[in-house]
């Protein structure tokens, strides 16, 4: 009974501390607006009609978030919007309800992108007592004002990987920041290698117009550069000026894989795991992947598995102790076969490659055994001498104790004075005397 009632007073306090650090209510936004991004209209109200649910005491707050926190003008600037953001809540800190956002123009705002984060929080009364976590919950708003002058803005940009041997295309999309239209922009997109251009495309000419966004595509000579991972990037020009994008790889595959990772450390003596990774360099998966794997005298073979595009997929086998394996260097050979699906023809093409990684055969450090072998001979000749001194000491202590059990030891005899020997003797009975 005794040993249940530690077990019992811990389930206690559990279902005590359960409610206090359960998680908050999954509170969140249902019926999402239609958008999320607006135009600045000078004078008009925007307003935007917001859901709160699974919350007992939501609190609904919003915030501008700045591009660059440590930069004050910066900052000001984004948190101007707030002062024409208004909320109209019935029911403040309330539970689920639906309440409206809405955005008052002034006749006139600095041309630029605005960010509008609403949160939703659920602070339920009985938190204060509770170490339960907050749960929050933000939706973000755009307000974008149009520039009086022609401005652009790459969005995007996006170059799928393509196969060694064919052109690549890079898709731009374009966003119009402006109050007016742009007739006529065009892009240029660049192909590097370690900082040299090995490539270069150009787009069609486009007009964008105010507030629109349009997809520019540039095909890429690409065909004469090897695989590899290559840096794309492209710049829009329009009416004088330009607009960048980010930067952008294009990886052009090859039919081939590659072993980057292995064990490169075997014992000798020993059965070992020999674990090593396949990299696909193809722009397609693979398929039906194995390796055989040669090491001295033993062969084995791994598990088949699918190998996607540009991805890596793990393997590993069991070498069992080898008598030809010597401490030292010893090639792997791995023979790698795989099927690549050709699209164009329908049909599986099956491929074989071999590579050669070297490994090290290791023995067991040579302190390791010395150290063991005088260890033990110190502490078996420890053992003989105490075994040699207990059994001393059990001869001594026998022998004591045998002296000590014996007869009485008798006094030595005195010397009789000479002459008086006969005196010693029994005197002879004497006869008697007649009358």
């Amino acid at each position: 009974m005794a040993a249940r009632k530690p077990l019992a007073l811990a389930l206690l306090a559990l279902a005590l501390l359960l409610p206090l650090i359960a998680p908050a209510h999954a509170v969140g936004f249902a019926n999402l607006p239609a958008t999320t991004e607006f135009l600045f209209s000078p004078g008009k109200t925007v307003e935007v009609p917001l859901y709160v649910v699974r919350g007992s005491a939501i609190d609904v707050t919003v915030s501008a978030p700045s591009p660059d926190p440590e930069d004050a003008a910066a900052t000001q600037r984004a948190q101007s919007i707030l002062s024409y953001v208004s909320l109209d809540d019935p029911a403040p800190k309330g539970g689920e309800r639906e309440l409206t956002l809405r955005i008052a123009f002034p006749q006139q705002m600095e041309p630029g992108t605005y960010l509008i984060d609403v949160w939703a929080t659920d602070r339920p009364p009985q938190q204060e007592a509770t170490i339960m976590a907050v749960a929050s919950v933000k939706m973000r708003l755009t307000v974008r004002v149009l520039s009086p002058d022609p401005l652009l803005e790459v969005t995007g940009i996006s170059v799928p990987a393509s196969a060694q041997g064919l052109a690549a295309n890079a898709t731009l999309t374009v966003a119009s920041r402006s109050a007016q239209d742009v007739p006529d922009a065009v892009a240029a997109v660049n192909v590097y290698s370690n900082g040299t251009l090995v490539a270069s495309g150009t787009t069609r000419h486009a007009m964008v117009l105010s507030g629109e966004t349009v997809a520019l595509t540039a095909a890429l000579p690409t065909e004469g550069l090897a695989g590899g991972d290559y840096d794309v990037n492209a710049t829009v020009s329009y009416g004088g000026r330009q607009a960048s994008s980010a930067q952008e790889t294009l990886r052009i595959g090859t039919l081939h894989v590659d072993v980057p990772d292995y064990t490169r450390t075997l014992l000798f003596n020993a059965t070992n795991r020999f674990s090593f990774t396949i990299a696909n360099r193809w722009n397609r998966d693979l398929h039906g992947a194995y390796a055989t794997l040669r090491l001295a005298g033993a062969e084995k073979t791994t598990a088949t598995h699918d190998i996607p595009a540009f991805g890596t997929t793990g393997y590993e086998v069991y070498f069992d102790r080898e008598s030809s394996l010597v401490p030292g260097h010893a090639p792997v050979n791995i023979t790698i076969s795989y099927s690549d699906y050709d699209p164009a023809s329908g049909e599986y093409v099956a491929k074989r490659e071999s590579i050669v990684v070297d490994t090290e055969i290791a023995a067991p450090a040579a302190q390791e055994r010395p150290a063991i072998a005088t260890s033990t001979l110190v502490l078996s000749a420890t053992l003989a001498l105490l075994v040699l001194l207990l059994v001393a000491a059990l001869v001594l202590l026998s022998r004591s104790h045998a002296h000590g059990e014996g007869p009485a030891a008798q006094p030595p005899s005195p010397i009789p004075p000479a002459g008086a020997a006969q005196a010693t003797q029994p005197l002879a009975e004497e006869k008697p005397r007649g009358p």
